[in-house]
């Protein structure tokens, strides 16, 4: 599991092309939240964004006030699949059972594993990783 934890591993999975396939599968109920909430403000940073956090920053286009600033940012999602679907903080989704007269692929999921929540076929919304799956 921990070599699908390291960044160049997801970025290769994340890249490529999904195609739908009819499933049966077995999923556990799971909730996954950070806690604490991500330090966005330290991550940015990593990536170069620093003068939002400096006190001399200019937001004159977003506020009159002169002396406003980004002080810290803070990062809290939470998503949770159970048997009615997934319901994500920053918005829903359904799933929704098939039938089909074709044989469909068996996936049951009864060990730890990893979710990504794709949007637009590219872009992770939510990435997590459930240790102790519920029985089923």
């Amino acid at each position: 599991m921990a070599q699908f934890r390291n960044n160049d591993t997801m970025r290769t999975i994340l890249v490529k092309p999904f195609a739908p396939v009819e499933l049966d599968l077995k999923l556990p109920r799971f909730k996954l939240s950070e806690l604490p909430a991500l330090d966005m403000k330290a991550m940015l940073q990593l990536m170069g964004v620093k003068s939002i956090f400096e006190a001399t920053v200019d937001f004159s286009n977003l506020s009159s006030d002169p002396n406003i600033y980004v002080s810290d940012l803070v990062h809290k999602a939470v998503i949770e699949v159970d048997e009615q679907g997934a319901e994500a903080a920053a918005g829903s989704g359904l799933i929704v059972g098939l039938s089909s007269a074709m044989n469909k692929m068996q996936f049951h999921v009864d060990h730890p594993f990893l979710m990504a929540l794709i949007y637009n076929s590219t872009v992770p919304a939510f990435i997590g990783h459930v240790v102790e799956p519920e029985a089923m």
